[in-house]
């Protein structure tokens, strides 16, 4: 477990910390941002140690940011939809 906390604020703050590290890397590189756009990339370029470790972090905080604020039931009664919404993306990412 790369995040090891519960607190919502500590969550949201890794997410925007981590987030500037892998844009400020991308735009350093010229490399196209992440979107979901139809001409966007369709995966992660490879990238430094440093840089997927923070990929990884973001990843893990985002998800437990997003369990947290659905809490219990409201996480297991929308699991689907949040699966749904995640397949959606990634259909428009790979096409």
């Amino acid at each position: 477990m790369l995040v090891n906390t519960e607190d919502l604020e500590q969550l949201a703050e890794t997410c925007l910390a981590t987030a500037k590290t892998i844009k400020q890397y991308l735009a350093s590189n010229g490399l196209p941002q992440m979107t979901f756009d139809q001409n966007g990339p369709s995966k992660f370029p490879a990238a430094p140690q440093d840089v997927s470790f923070a990929r990884l972090t973001l990843l893990e905080a985002a998800q437990r940011l997003l369990d947290l604020t659905a809490g219990p039931e409201d996480l297991i009664a929308f699991r689907p939809y949040f699966q749904v919404k995640r397949n959606k993306h990634q259909a428009v990412a790979t096409n």
